[in-house]
């Protein structure tokens, strides 16, 4: 079986961090800055060439701004479910993890406003999804390093372990 991962930044610096027993091939397809609405369009072909019977996407986070809408950034994510479904060879299974929180911000959004628009994205993205929603168990700003947005390396191990226990429930059942 094989698993694409792919997101923002933090794909790209699990990706170091990549032995998290998870017992299939594993490749990794991450670009820091990347958002849903404007994926790297190169990314994506090297993943379809990839071939992977599941795709795990990251993204999310960096499409929240003071000015977006939640029904905007949902919106991007399953546009992006299926512009994937539509380059794979073989249809895979897509599973997207939450937007976890953060502390800064590219624009004058606060932190409360951030959760509360990430929140909602979650929730609706958890009912399309439904299991193949993967929930990422990191506390802020304990789990997180002084840029607070990116995973400090206790972080990463819990972020790269709730992939690996979705996606091995899912199909090592």
């Amino acid at each position: 079986m094989k698993v694409a991962i792919f997101g923002s930044s933090y794909v790209k610096r699990a990706s170091y961090f990549a032995d998290f027993a998870m017992p299939f091939e594993v490749e990794w397809f991450g670009v820091g800055g990347m958002t849903a609405s404007q994926p790297c369009p190169n990314l994506i072909f090297k993943m379809a060439r990839y071939s992977p019977d599941i795709v795990v996407v990251c993204l999310g986070g960096n499409d929240i701004s003071s000015g977006a809408e939640p029904s905007t950034v949902i919106d991007c994510l399953t546009s992006l479910f299926h512009r994937i479904r539509d380059f794979a060879p073989r249809q895979p299974d897509i599973f997207f993890t939450e937007i976890v929180s953060r502390g800064k911000f590219r624009s004058s959004l606060q932190r409360e406003e951030f959760d509360g628009k990430r929140r909602t994205v979650n929730n609706k993205m958890k009912k399309i999804l439904g299991r193949t929603f993967i929930r990422i168990d990191v506390g802020f700003p304990r789990h997180y390093l002084p840029d607070e947005i990116h995973f400090n390396d206790a972080g990463t191990v819990i972020f790269l372990l709730s992939i690996s226990k979705t996606v091995k429930s899912r199909y090592l059942e």
